[in-house]
């Protein structure tokens, strides 16, 4: 169904612990910080509050404890701690489940974050295998980890060359389909 939320079978017994570990989050939030609810998963923002730096160190083993708690994996990412089910799936796995189900013959994965880093290693794996002809595009920011030049296929500078990627994209469909 498009834009909703599927939850692979082996993640459904820890959808209560993801709850309750929500409920554990609230009590924690910080004005600025916020819980995204992606049903499955569970994102905890910090990156409007004070002090990010100093908030996520105080944080961080209170969080350990929540997750260990309810048996959920605890992610960081950029500004971002994920809580997670300790089930084998990640960006690169669903990438990767995407483009062989809809039977997809060239797809683009643009992402800036440690967490997309899996994906990039798919879009590889993928051209590899002749499955896609996939690339992967880091987006460079001061925020960007260091692996994201190594495991990108290619660097876009910012959102504006995102931006300047996408429209030439589009220019080069349209001419190729007249």
């Amino acid at each position: 169904m498009e834009g909703s939320v599927q939850v692979i079978p082996e993640a459904l017994p820890y959808l209560r612990g993801i709850q309750a570990a929500k409920k554990d989050l609230e009590r924690i939030e910080d004005p600025g910080g916020y819980i995204e609810d992606k049903g499955a998963t569970l994102s905890f923002h910090y990156r409007q509050t004070e002090n990010p730096i100093a908030f996520a160190r105080n944080v961080s083993a209170s969080l350990a404890e929540i997750a260990e708690k309810h048996n959920l994996e605890l992610f960081t990412g950029k500004m971002v701690f994920e809580f997670r089910p300790p089930v084998a799936i990640h960006k690169g796995i669903a990438f990767r489940q995407l483009v062989e189900e809809k039977k997809i013959d060239a797809a683009l994965f643009l992402g800036d974050d440690v967490s997309d880093l899996n994906a990039f290693k798919a879009a590889r794996q993928m051209r590899t295998e002749r499955i896609c002809e996939a690339w992967g595009v880091g987006v460079q920011s001061e925020d960007a980890p260091e692996a994201l030049a190594d495991t990108a296929d290619f660097l876009a500078d910012g959102v504006e060359d995102v931006e300047d990627l996408l429209a030439w994209l589009l220019k080069a469909r349209k001419a190729s389909s007249t």
